[in-house]
């Protein structure tokens, strides 16, 4: 099932999608990283309906679940910081992205993981 939720995802079929996700979550334990996964992919669903408040403060309500998977924190984190940056909100970006690094010093998503990354994608 989350396969097929990721191709709707990748296809663009976002509602799609956010039903499979939103079935998956409810289907597995909030123990599997199955869960976290499927909440991250939502939380993608609502970024590409552009509702970046919406999609903030269910990033920031995964920040404090002491269970989530760094494979999908790293993400969270990202994302929170990309957020920030599209409000020129450099500071806020900072603390996310730093604390990305401190994590996992050789994360893939580092690379990402900057404002200036944001602002050369978006031209």
């Amino acid at each position: 099932m989350f396969e097929d939720a990721l191709n709707d995802f990748d296809k663009k079929n976002y509602v799609s999608a956010r039903q499979k996700f939103n079935a998956l979550k409810n289907t597995v334990s909030d123990d599997d990283s199955l869960y976290y996964e499927a909440d991250f992919y939502l939380i993608e669903c609502t970024l590409s309906e552009n509702n970046l408040n919406e999609a903030k403060s269910l990033l920031e309500s995964m920040l404090v679940d002491i269970r989530l998977p760094n494979s999908v924190l790293e993400r969270v984190l990202v994302r929170l910081g990309q957020i920030h940056c599209s409000r020129n909100d450099k500071k806020a970006a900072t603390m996310h992205f730093t604390r990305l690094a401190d994590i996992n010093p050789n994360s893939i998503y580092l690379k990402i993981a900057n404002c200036d990354f944001i602002n050369n994608s978006s031209k």
